[in-house]
């Protein structure tokens, strides 16, 4: 196979999934080689282009770090925001103001007539307003929503958090031990009232088996695993016998517990936490959206209004960052995420799981106001 130092991949929306991999192998011999990509969006959020503009917006959030890749997205802030202008209140995408926005070359490469000729057509015909969108705005028209404002969610760290001093706070512990050859998390979240107001203080921790973070595919699990963010278990799966006993340990800590389980996973571990707890102390949490929608909302609204907390936990943040919602006709949404083996939301689930059980616990644990 021959070799090369640059390349460059124009309108990367048309390449094929199947031959994506192919675009990397031609600089396995070359030092510090450079591809540049250039794309706008499109409608298939499966294939390479969206994939790496997704990476790419991970970065940008500070949610990912990958040393290797650089770039910048024009395009449209909150498109479907409505707006008033001289012809009227008109949703963002359709002003001339977005166009302006999503093309830094508005009036030199990018023709005035032509942007304001295509507008005119997507105001007045539904038929045209995805292609005009894709092309033009560079807005991805059948992709999902994200879930989560990261910015805001960053404003809520605190780096000097400490588990220690919410110990006789309620602690509602979520669970996520479904895949046993990958990422697995708990979350404790403490409640604390403040006045009238519910704080939520979470902490996380995740484990990963060790094959999996060295097999050169998850460097940012070896990075977190450095950190002491992460927590190995040798050979290729996790090792529920540790954790469950690490959560035996934690629990004469805690004034006032209760475990949150997804009723699929780790049912044996489930069982002998019933025998030793009780049956009020260890709960499923049904995975669906009459369970998640409270919870996932109650977060967001949390995280918006300053009254969620965390100590800057980056496995939690990753994760968090990787829930796309796509609400259904009532509103109602559930955690759902790409369709990448990479991609992984279980810190975020674990931290659901808790929230369900922090809105729906019994009266006892809902009233602790100081330390």
């Amino acid at each position: 196979m021959s070799t090369a130092t640059y390349s460059r991949i124009v309108e990367v929306i048309a390449l094929l999934a199947q031959r994506w991999p192919n675009t990397f192998a031609i600089y396995e011999q070359r030092r510090q080689p450079l591809q540049l990509i250039i794309s706008t969006a499109g409608i298939d959020v499966e294939c390479p282009c969206h994939v790496l503009q997704s990476d790419l917006e991970k970065v940008l959030d500070g949610s990912l770090v990958n040393d290797r890749l650089f770039g910048v997205i024009y395009t449209v802030d909150e498109p479907e925001r409505t707006v008033k202008t001289a012809d009227g209140t008109l949703p963002y995408w359709a002003t001339v103001e977005a166009a302006k926005e999503a093309n830094p070359n508005y009036g030199v490469s990018v023709l005035t007539d032509y942007i304001d000729a295509e507008l005119g057509e997507a105001r007045q015909r539904a038929a045209r307003q995805n292609a005009y969108k894709c092309k033009n705005l560079n807005i991805w028209t059948n992709a999902r929503s994200p879930w989560m404002n990261m910015l805001k969610w960053r404003e809520c760290a605190d780096p000097s958090l400490l588990m220690e001093n919410f110990l006789d706070c309620p602690c509602f512990m979520g669970l996520d031990l479904g895949a046993r050859i990958d990422l697995t998390s708990r979350c404790r979240l403490f409640v604390k009232w403040k006045g009238e107001q519910r704080h939520y203080y979470a902490f996380g921790t995740h484990y990963v088996p060790l094959d999996r973070a060295n097999d050169g595919e998850h460097q940012h699990y070896e990075r977190w695993l450095k950190d002491h963010r992460m927590v190995a278990h040798a050979g290729a799966e996790i090792q529920l016998g540790f954790v469950e006993k690490e959560i035996e340990d934690e629990l004469t800590r805690y004034s006032k517990v209760v475990l949150a389980f997804d009723q699929h996973q780790a049912m044996q571990m489930q069982q002998e936490l019933k025998l030793r707890l009780g049956d009020d102390k260890v709960l499923d949490v049904l995975q669906n959206w009459q369970c998640l929608d409270p919870a996932m909302k109650e977060v967001e609204a949390a995280v918006l209004s300053g009254r969620f907390h965390h100590d800057g936990d980056p496995v939690l943040a990753w994760a968090v960052g990787n829930v796309f919602v796509k609400p259904d006709a009532n509103e109602n949404i559930f955690p759902r995420k790409e369709d990448r083996p990479s991609i992984k939301i279980d810190p975020a689930s674990a931290l659901f799981n808790a929230m369900y059980l922090a809105l729906s616990s019994a009266p006892q644990y809902q009233q602790y106001t100081g330390f």
